[in-house]
């Protein structure tokens, strides 16, 4: 695939999210997005979800159920989806998938919403973000430093380069 585009070039591609995969998430699969014209290439990065059938149901998008299941969904169907979210924390791709991976016990609700990161959580985000990177790797792109673009906590961010530089070993 080539590298990675450069963080500073690139433009957000957006992907809204029809009324019925977002009231109804388990019905989500990776076939969706072939449903799209964008040349994949585009999409590292700089991807963001939107689901505008939601934004009136009075829950803030980042926590509300049916984003959360989605993500957790998304994920399941395709593990390095991170690769190609967009890592700016204004647009909340991390956020939704912090919060879609948190216990609700994590998420902390007041000025501001966020997520009370715990060595479980920490542990997650690093497996989602060690993949992401994986898939970097095995695209010809400079993985430490598509880690590096994602706003995660430091030790997730470790961890995650530990787990990338195990798997690269194992690949001899």
């Amino acid at each position: 695939m080539g590298p990675r585009p450069d963080p500073f070039q690139r433009t957000p591609v957006i992907l809204e999210i029809d009324e019925d995969i977002a009231r109804h998430p388990e019905n989500f699969s990776f076939d969706h997005f072939h449903r799209h014209d964008f040349p994949i290439r585009q999409w590292a990065g700089c991807t963001v979800l939107i689901f505008p059938s939601l934004e009136n149901d009075g829950i803030p998008l980042p926590i509300h159920p049916l984003v959360r299941q989605f993500y957790r969904r998304l994920f399941a169907e395709v593990p390095f989806y991170l690769y190609f979210m967009e890592p700016d924390p204004t647009f909340e791709e991390i956020a939704c998938l912090a919060f879609a991976e948190a216990r609700d016990d994590q998420i902390i609700q007041g000025d501001k919403l966020r997520v009370d990161f715990d060595d479980e959580l920490n542990a997650k985000m690093a497996r989602h973000l060690a993949t992401a990177a994986a898939y970097a790797a095995a695209a010809g792109d400079n993985w430490r430093e598509m880690v590096n673009e994602y706003p995660f906590p430091e030790a997730g961010r470790a961890m995650a380069v530990r787990l990338v530089e195990k798997w690269e070993r194992s690949r001899g």
